[in-house]
């Protein structure tokens, strides 16, 4: 009987895990780990937490554990936190919260009916780990193990699932992603991320019920896609969105994309190694769909963006790398480019991204020919980039406000305009020292209209 590899579970979260599973079994009650990190584990990867499921009332469990947060428990959820002066010394080093590490505790529990394709109206709490797997989504998810045997309890055959690498719904396809429209783009993350494939009566069921992402909210949806991003091959798992016809329902709303251009866009995702971050990959996915400068294109590809509801940090880095690529654009146009014109697109901390990206447009163009010029242009300033100290690159400036202040100059914007000049006077070497910087300062005060 094969049992759960322990082992690769990180020591801080498989030691809260004993500490809350021994705690729940000297009670009287089941305890066991279960989904995405039995999942995990058995696929030889490393999870980042932990959640136990157990037989144990809510209003037990808060009962049995000293700190313990209620956020979940309308679903039977109760947050279990162990503080990090419970663990061993030698562990405490180990944690990456400072605070210590949370464990969900769920209590098994039977869904009612799901009005919302998104949540049940009403759960029912159940003594049986069969009824707590009966109400999951995939049966790589229906898996359960125990933190102190690895032990492997498998009701839905989940276990056999993960060995032929298939992705099978819980019961019947169709209800579960009608029940939860979110399930539809977990299967394709699921395919991106394990490479699990879903089975026929998975797809079929998918297909039969793909209007349900209607009912998900377009935050989720945006999670779910930064997953896939993340994910090995993105490229694997758009595709299969795309075959649903998820990525148009998804931005139905607000008009979305015409019929056939998402067949398109996924294209700069086929090949690539994966592991993008959120910015990168809606640059790509929703850049506008040319290498010539598009403002009608670029506010499309950014309304599209905001529909999903980002952080203002995630628009700020996608609107970034796409005016990045514009200012490469047209710097490859100049039969020679200044320091002044390309230092400030190299000190920019999503330089490496905006270089990615152009990398992967050229690479995936219908019409090489178009971005190879821009390309060719990245890489000589990336090698630029590569060879610069970092003080020639952003070197100290010559002069500040408190300068200005000394003149006759008006404060108002022409301050930062004579601030900026003078730095690309610097840079471009016209500008040496100090003094030279103070005489052209001083001829700027002089000058008619200053």
């Amino acid at each position: 009987m094969r049992t759960l590899p322990l082992d690769k579970l990180p020591r801080p979260l498989l030691e809260a895990a004993r500490s809350v599973s021994t705690r729940l079994l000297s009670a009287g009650y089941e305890a066991w780990i279960v989904g995405g990190a039995v999942r995990d584990l058995l696929l030889n990867l490393s999870p980042k937490d932990v959640d136990i499921a157990t037989n144990a009332h809510p209003d037990e469990v808060e009962r049995l554990f000293k700190k313990t947060s209620a956020v979940g428990k309308a679903f039977g959820t109760i947050v279990v936190h162990q503080a990090r002066h419970e663990f061993s010394p030698e562990l405490q080093a180990e944690l990456e919260a400072a605070s210590g590490v949370d464990i969900e505790v769920t209590t098994y529990r039977a869904d009612g009916e799901y009005l919302d394709a998104r949540r049940p109206e009403q759960v029912s709490y159940s003594t049986r780990l069969e009824d707590d797997a009966a109400r999951r989504d995939f049966t790589c998810n229906a898996l359960f193990g125990s933190a102190l045997t690895g032990e492997l309890r498998d009701p839905t055959g989940g276990l056999e699932d993960l060995l032929q690498g298939r992705l099978r719904c819980v019961g019947e396809a169709r209800e579960r992603f009608t029940e939860d429209g979110l399930r539809l783009m977990r299967l394709a993350r699921f395919e991106g991320r394990f490479g699990l494939q879903p089975s026929p009566e998975t797809l079929a069921g998918a297909r039969a019920a793909a209007d349900s992402l209607r009912g998900v909210s377009p935050e989720r949806i945006r999670v779910e896609l930064e997953g896939m991003f993340a994910s090995q091959n993105p490229f694997l798992a758009l595709t299969r969105l795309v075959d649903l016809g998820l990525l148009e329902r998804a931005f139905a709303a607000m008009g979305g994309q015409a019929p056939g251009q998402w067949s398109e866009r996924i294209q700069l995702f086929r090949g690539t190694s994966g592991g993008f971050c959120a910015g990168l990959g809606f640059a790509l996915l929703l850049a506008p769909h040319s290498a010539h400068d598009s403002s009608a294109a670029q506010a499309m590809g950014q309304a599209a963006l905001e529909f999903l509801r980002p952080s203002k940090a995630l628009l700020r880095t996608v609107t970034s790398l796409w005016d990045g690529a514009r200012q490469l654009r047209r710097l490859s146009l100049l039969s020679e480019c200044k320091p002044s014109q390309s230092f400030p697109l190299l000190r920019s901390d999503h330089w490496p991204e905006i270089l990615r990206l152009i990398q992967i447009q050229a690479v995936n163009a219908a019409a090489p020919g178009e971005l190879a010029h821009q390309l060719a242009t990245a890489q000589s300033l990336e090698a630029q980039r590569s060879a610069l100290p970092a003080d020639t690159l952003n070197p100290p400036p010559l002069l500040s406000s408190t300068d200005l202040a000394a003149t006759q100059i008006a404060r108002g914007p022409r301050w930062g305009e004579l601030l900026r000049e003078a730095g690309d006077l610097q840079v471009d070497g016209e500008l040496l020292d100090r003094q030279a910087a103070l005489d052209w300062l001083a001829r700027q005060a002089s000058a008619p209209g200053s």
